[in-house]
C-alpha cells in the first residue's frame, strides 16, 4: 500500500547487536531475537529531514540468516580495524556504527562494502511490493 510508513519497532525480548546510520540518517538495526537475526530499516523521514522533503524510502523488519549476519559482522570488523578510515565528528557525510563493543564513525566513501550488503536487503522488499516487508511479522514480535 503506497504511502505506508508504521516504523517497525524493536521486538521485545530481542537484543540490538549492531547498528548502522548513514549519511542522511537512515538507520539499518539487526537484533538477535530466539535464535534469528532481524534487520529494521527505519529511514528518514520528510518530517524528520532539515530539507522537509528528503525520504529514505520504505521502513521494513525482515528476518536473515546467519550467513547474511555474518557477512555484515566480518565488514563491521574490518571497518572497526581501519582507524585511519574514522573520525570524531558526526558531521555529513559520514556513517556511525554501534555494536555492544564498538562505537565509530567513519568517513563517507569508506563503508561502501557494508552499504552495499545492507542495501541488498532493502532492493530485495522494494522488488517484492512489501512496503511494510514482513508485515506479518511486525504484528507477531508486538
Amino acid at each position: 500500500m503506497p504511502g505506508n510508513s508504521i516504523r517497525p519497532q524493536q521486538p521485545r525480548g530481542s537484543r540490538l547487536i549492531m547498528l548502522f546510520s548513514d549519511n542522511l540518517s537512515n538507520i539499518h538495526s539487526i537484533y538477535e531475537y530466539n535464535g534469528m537475526y532481524l534487520m529494521i530499516y527505519d529511514p528518514m523521514t520528510p518530517v524528520r529531514s532539515c530539507s522537509g522533503k528528503y525520504s529514505g524510502g520504505a521502513p521494513f523488519m525482515k528476518e536473515i540468516s546467519e550467513e547474511e549476519y555474518q557477512e555484515l559482522k566480518i565488514e563491521f570488523d574490518i571497518l572497526a580495524k581501519k582507524k585511519e578510515n574514522h573520525t570524531f565528528d558526526r558531521s555529513r557525510p559520514t556513517g556511525l556504527f554501534t555494536s555492544r563493543n564498538d562505537k565509530f564513525i567513519v568517513r563517507y566513501g569508506y563503508y561502501d562494502e557494508f552499504e552495499n550488503l545492507l542495501k541488498k536487503h532493502q532492493d530485495e522488499i522494494d522488488s517484492s511490493g512489501d512496503e511494510q516487508g514482513a508485515g506479518e511479522m511486525v504484528e507477531y514480535l508486538s
